[in-house]
């Protein structure tokens, strides 16, 4: 079952006007087209500017006028061996939206979110982005995702601020050392950034990768267990991140046990069992 949490205000958006907050509507125009509109509300933002850059590029459904759903699924199973994970599972996660995928251990979540990211096939059913099937390392699908899995997949010899440099330019092909810098100071660890990743804590190096999320201009989070060895600061740094990113048009994908506060992001939730 999919149970969708009533829309809040959401964070500002780096389109603001005066510290209006933006919201997109659509309306027909001469000739069939359709036209994009923001309207502002009065509310003053409160939230400060982050180094996240925006994910705006939202295809529409001309025949409703409504945005189409980004990420969806049609009746996908999966099995482990002979064991059925799960079958006839069905949803939608459009541009602004959190889905958060809970269940006990074993369920599938992990191989869902693999299969999200293209990384594997469902035994049946189809899953699409931007409404077109996916296949295996699908490159439009790869070149939006950003996928942060169980270990930050650190180089215990290297420093925060070279691991963080290095993941970044693996996906963007360049690291702005002062962007770098900054992103390690959001999440609090400038005075560490020269340490060897090896002496850092788990909460530590689980916020190189909050960095490096924050860093990557990709439209889909995934993250795997995201709440892993992060205290509640770093809890609530993690629910910011989303909340801005889900707030600036992306989305993001959550496996957890635990629950993570975005009370002031849409939030959609998906139960296995």
């Amino acid at each position: 079952m999919i149970a969708t949490a009533p829309a809040a205000d959401r964070d500002p958006s780096p389109w603001r006007l005066d510290g209006e907050l933006p919201r997109l509507t659509s309306r027909k125009e001469a000739g069939g087209r359709t036209a994009i509109i923001a309207l502002f509300s009065k509310r003053k933002a409160v939230v400060p500017q982050t180094t996240m850059r925006p994910c705006m590029d939202v295809p529409i459904d001309h025949e409703s006028t409504r945005p189409m759903a980004m990420l969806e699924a049609q009746d996908i199973s999966a099995r482990r061996g002979l064991t059925r994970l799960f079958a006839g599972l069905s949803f939608t996660v459009q541009a602004g939206e959190a889905l958060v995928i809970t269940g006990a251990n074993g369920t599938g979540k992990t191989t869902l979110l693999r299969m999200l990211a293209g990384l594997s096939a469902p035994a049946s059913g189809t899953i699409s982005w931007r409404g077109q099937p996916l296949q295996p390392f699908d490159p439009t699908l790869r070149s939006a995702l950003a996928f942060a899995g169980h270990l930050p997949a650190l180089k215990d010899e290297l420093t925060a601020e070279e691991n963080l440099s290095s993941l970044v330019a693996l996906s963007e092909g360049d690291a702005d050392p002062e962007r770098v810098r900054a992103a390690l100071d959001e999440v609090a660890l400038g005075r560490q950034r020269h340490l060897p990743a090896r002496v850092l804590s788990q909460g530590q190096r689980r916020r190189i990768g909050l960095a490096r999320l924050a860093l990557l201009n990709r439209m889909l989070w995934l993250l795997d267990e995201p709440m892993t060895s992060l205290d509640a600061a770093g809890a609530a740094l993690l629910a910011r991140l989303i909340g801005e990113h889900v707030g600036h048009g992306g989305i993001a994908v959550a496996a957890t046990h635990t629950a993570i506060d975005l009370a002031d992001a849409r939030v959609r939730t998906l139960a296995l069992s």
